[in-house]
């Protein structure tokens, strides 16, 4: 009960009256990106990957154009070939660099990077070119946990070398949670049988080690307090050893306190100590802010008007009650777009009122393993386990990429039921091979010409998605031959485009089967031949959502684009800024979002 009594307190601290310290934006912080940098800290923590190497420092000082910055924690990134000596937990290091920020999640279900960081206390980082020590003398605390890291890379090279890089790498994950070896396929098959939490240190390892441990010495004749706290230390040092992670210090202090009542003589009680443990997590892991500024303290002093019992209850149903809506809405009756940011390319995911699944396109230039790290993550925070349909525009890499990884490894991910591809009369090298991988693994293949379309729902609640080009015959292939479609659900319309512009454009317009539609996925990623004049007449787009990488080479969207569609009035959206742009309607009315800030409804 004291327990509880803490976290309510701890709850209502953080909730109610003030941000926690990890979202302060530090000074560090708001130098701008690509300046040139030096950082000297004490190593806090040695990861090494097999190109980069990412280093922890704490209590920094950075060296910024002649002013001289306090940093907490900042982490510093180097090529392995850059360091010239072993780098040890407790070193003084100095390092020259490019300061950097962390990726926030550009699309729903993401990993967010700055956000992961922010909550370890972790703000900026530095591409260093330089990194080299200054001192090794460490603190006691520094050398017992340097020690406790050269054992766990020694033990796992060990495993590796003899059960070999697959079955080595496994072990290294369960016994001692180092899973930078662990094979990628194995992982998803732990994930997929409900078997994942294996992979994290916690109950089960304090389990079977400490209570092994306990067990045996008390066989041997030693007292309870000898062997509780024998039990106890080994598995202190353990956890530090296996990375010191939430999970397993929930389960150090579970297993101390399972020993102190053994030590005791006291019955066991599983609620308390799960309850110390969590008042120990809250507390450490989410300690306040101790400086505000004068506008913080204002917004501190509202929020202090809705204290008590009937602020929570509210702070529960506003959450709650719109959450509850919103999922039951999602079920039928209501279309959601997604324009996925997927960098330099296109991917657009399509939720029908009849509870389909449309995926249009899915690729990028710039991004590396996009279905992996972009596309997947999104479908799987949406609940999407199947595709009914993946649509391919045309054969170029930015629009296939990340739909051959999901063919691929549909066994163990995302499932393609239907692969939906232009006339065969328009494919390139790039489709067919795809066409072929999708055959070998179990996917239908279907062609789509223009007239034809895919129907879900039933009476209003009907959406069409109709392909109205390319024109059979049209004598330029390539992107003057992308598929284009035309999404219909009562008010709502879309014209998805591909990359169609030049010759393309024309013909649709001459088909006769171009019509109004209010919201236009902009062609090409915005480039300069798209969105002519001619083409925006018979379309009248009133919002225009435009799939481009950041910094992207090729100056996608074009200024000249861009100021045709300002000429006309259009509410432009790119996920250069906006990340992921999210489009819901039942219909009727319209509701917008963009993952990185803001939202709307018409």
């Amino acid at each position: 009960m004291a327990c509880l009594f803490v976290l309510a307190v701890q709850l209502a601290r953080v909730c109610l009256l003030a941000d926690t310290k990890d979202q302060q934006m530090t000074l560090a912080e708001e130098i701008p990106d690509g300046t040139e940098v030096s950082v000297s800290g004490t190593v806090e923590w040695v990861r090494e990957k097999e190109k980069i190497t990412a280093v922890c420092l704490r209590k920094n000082q950075v060296r910024y154009a002649g002013t001289i910055l306090k940093e907490s924690k900042l982490v510093v990134c180097i090529r392995p070939d850059q360091l010239k000596e072993q780098l040890n937990i407790g070193d003084k290091v100095i390092a020259e660099g490019e300061k950097e920020s962390f990726d926030a999640a550009r699309n729903p279900g993401n990993f967010d990077q700055k956000e992961y960081y922010r909550k370890q206390g972790i703000h900026v980082k530095v591409r260093a070119d330089t990194l080299e020590k200054q001192s090794e003398k460490s603190l006691l605390y520094d050398r017992i946990k340097n020690e406790m890291w050269k054992w766990r890379k020694k033990l796992s090279g060990q495993l590796q070398t003899k059960m070999g890089s697959y079955y080595g790498g496994t072990m290294s994950a369960i016994l001692l949670g180092e899973k930078s070896g662990l094979d990628e396929e194995m992982r998803k098959l732990y994930q997929k049988n409900g078997m994942g939490h294996l992979l994290a240190i916690s109950g089960l390892h304090m389990s079977l080690i400490g209570m092994g441990l306990y067990s045996f010495l008390r066989k041997a004749g030693t007292s309870f307090f000898t062997a509780g706290m024998a039990g106890s230390s080994f598995l202190l040092l353990y956890t530090g050893m296996t990375g010191n992670g939430i999970a397993s210090q929930r389960a150090w202090i579970m297993f101390a306190m399972r020993m102190g009542a053994e030590i005791t003589g006291r019955e066991y009680d599983a609620l308390t100590g799960l309850a110390a443990a969590a008042v120990w997590i809250c507390i450490w892991f989410y300690r306040l802010k101790e400086r505000r500024t004068e506008k913080e303290q204002r917004k501190t002093k509202s929020r202090e008007r809705w204290m008590g019992v009937p602020g929570i209850l509210l702070v529960c149903l506003s959450v709650l009650l719109p959450g509850s809506c919103w999922l039951m809405h999602q079920v039928q009756g209501q279309v959601t777009v997604t324009v996925l940011d997927v960098g330099q390319g296109d991917g657009i995911c399509i939720r029908m009122p009849g509870g389909k699944n449309c995926l249009i396109d899915g690729g990028s230039s710039d991004v590396s393993s996009v279905g992996a790290y972009r596309i997947e993550p999104y479908l799987l925070y949406c609940g999407i386990r199947n595709i009914d349909y993946a649509f391919v525009s045309h054969g170029d890499e930015d629009h296939i990429s990340g739909i051959r990884e999901l063919l691929e490894d549909q066994r163990l991910g995302i499932g393609i039921r239907t692969l939906v591809l232009p006339a065969e009369e328009y494919w390139d090298e790039k489709l067919k091979e795809l066409a072929v991988l999708a055959a070998e693994n179990g996917t239908r293949i279907a062609e789509i010409h223009a007239g034809e379309q895919v129907v879900d729902g039933t009476g209003e609640q009907k959406m069409s998605l109709r392909c109205i080009g390319p024109e059979m015959g049209l004598s330029e292939s390539g992107n003057a031959a992308s598929m284009v479609l035309q999404a219909e659900y009562g008010n709502f319309s879309m014209l998805l485009t591909g990359d169609v512009e030049g010759a393309g454009e024309k013909q649709l317009v001459k088909s006769g089967r171009l019509g109004k539609c209010r919201i236009l996925k902009a062609a090409h990623h915005g480039s300069k031949n798209s969105g002519t004049e001619e083409f925006l007449d018979a379309v009248e787009p009133q919002i225009v959502l435009i799939s481009a990488g950041r910094g992207n080479r090729y100056g996608h969207p074009h200024e000249e684009t861009l100021e045709r569609l300002k000429s006309r009035n259009c509410q432009v959206y790119s996920t250069q800024q906006c990340g992921a742009v999210t489009i819901q309607s039942d219909g009727k009315k319209l509701f917008f979002s963009r993952k990185c800030g803001g939202g709307g409804s018409d």
